[in-house]
């Protein structure tokens, strides 16, 4: 995960990536989601500043985004724990996602996919009692396969709880209207 992000940014970088958007996501707001993996152990991963990342601010940014900063964008979502006490990574996710929709997220992105499940699968009952108040989470390839104009089959989005598709609805995906 950080070495794609890592290509991106150094190789390819922001601008070259934004040059070659054929999709606008320019309405939409996405919340960067850091977790604690992708910036912990500082002396380890270096990828970006764990104490003011911008990494996938600047990925989301360059798709087109509005990034949107929030309290919770580097707290851990209890990933370790998902199988030992499922309960404790559940409650730490409804605090992240509560706190990214509180700033006016419309999507959250993150660059795990242990963390792009942990933060989705809770919502599996939102979605149940009131789908209104759920978020589509999205792993950063997804965006990208979105604004890069990949056909919609190849974005992985089939098993998500909560359904980032109509997020895409004015973007001038074809045959999203028919979907």
């Amino acid at each position: 995960m950080s070495h794609l992000l890592e290509l991106l940014r150094d190789e390819l970088t922001w601008e070259g990536l934004a040059q070659r958007v054929t999709r606008s996501l320019k309405e939409l707001k996405v919340a960067p989601y850091y977790g604690c993996l992708l910036l912990r152990p500082q002396n380890e991963i270096g990828l970006d500043d764990p104490d003011a990342p911008h990494l996938l601010h600047d990925c989301i940014s360059a798709l087109g985004c509005e990034a949107i900063s929030f309290p919770y964008q580097s707290e851990c979502c209890g990933s370790y724990l998902a199988v030992s006490k499922p309960d404790l990574p559940e409650r730490l996710a409804q605090d992240i996602l509560a706190s990214a929709q509180s700033r006016g997220a419309q999507a959250i992105v993150t660059a795990c996919p242990l963390c792009q499940f942990n933060l989705d699968y809770p919502q599996r009952i939102t979605m149940q009692n009131n789908p209104g108040a759920a978020i589509p989470v999205l792993y950063f390839t997804q965006l990208i396969a979105v604004a890069l104009g990949l056909e919609q089959e190849s974005w992985g989005m089939a098993g998500h709880y909560v359904d980032p598709i109509p997020l895409f609805s004015g973007a001038a995906i074809p045959g999203l209207a028919s979907e």
